[in-house]
């Protein structure tokens, strides 16, 4: 209903045994990629596209022990796209220097490989910066998840467009 800190999450499920669950380090490399339209960036207070340890569903993306991903997590246009993290409970994020204007489409691609590593896409193109030292722990089992917080300007609609997962089918990631 595009109300203030109203939002969405979008995921297969929290358990180990649901749908798109990846053990990093122990299952080959995956990834996540989906297709999305903001109307307006400034009107996202929280939006963020990745992999998230599976654990209960939270109401702030910080609220995650662990995950990593793509997103914007400051009201603003256009929005600055950041790779975001957390683990063990401690977030980071560090500026791609890219940006999300109103009514862009972008398409955001988060892969894991083989060691556990994160890596983050911006439509088929490695981000401008990464980060390059990001590596789940052993043990964790994660699941994609798109997470939208709205912000008190208007937002407009977000458009989830495609969405797909699975194992990767590129060299490397």
């Amino acid at each position: 209903d595009l109300t203030d800190d109203e939002g969405i999450i979008l995921s297969p499920g929290i358990l180990a045994t649901d749908g798109g669950s990846f053990t990093p380090k122990s299952d080959r490399a995956f990834y996540a990629e989906a297709t999305v339209t903001l109307a307006d960036a400034s009107g996202t207070d929280d939006f963020f596209f990745g992999f998230a340890k599976n654990q209960a569903y939270q109401t702030a993306m910080t609220d995650y022990t662990d995950y990593f991903g793509l997103g914007i997590n400051t009201s603003a246009d256009p929005g600055v796209i950041k790779t975001r993290w957390a683990l063990n409970g401690t977030d980071g994020s560090l500026d791609t220097t890219q940006t999300w204007a109103d009514g862009a489409t972008k398409i955001l691609r988060v892969a894991v490989d083989d060691a556990g590593y994160g890596r983050c896409y911006i439509d088929g193109i490695a981000t401008t910066v990464q980060k390059t030292d990001f590596v789940f722990d052993t043990g964790d089992v994660v699941n994609w998840l798109l997470f939208g917080l709205h912000a008190t300007v208007a937002p407009g609609t977000w458009r989830l467009s495609k969405l797909e997962w699975g194992y990767s089918p590129r060299r490397g990631e």
